[in-house]
């Protein structure tokens, strides 16, 4: 399987092509590409990213709700743009 997704099979149509050809057609068209890793270490920064990429504006205290939820042990709920409240 791991040279399947490496070098691609023809004989396994959902593995046509090899995973960085895959990939690389997405970045080449301008997909914005999010990592689960890069989501849960840095959530204010990716949510930001997300929102810009679908031309949504919201304020930094709402990115930061935002990004508590994601992960709420990475954002501090000192900050004192943050105010803990349920989401309603």
């Amino acid at each position: 399987m791991i040279r399947i997704l490496d070098q691609g099979d023809k004989s396994v149509p959902w593995c046509y092509i090899s995973w960085d050809k895959h990939l690389i057609q997405y970045l080449n068209n301008g997909v914005l590409v999010i990592k689960s890793e890069d989501l849960l270490l840095n959530p204010e920064v990716e949510c930001q990213r997300i929102l810009s990429n679908i031309g949504i504006e919201r304020s930094k205290q709402q990115i930061l709700k935002l990004a508590h939820i994601v992960n709420p042990v990475i954002v501090k709920e000192s900050s004192d743009l943050f105010v803990a409240q349920p989401l309603v």
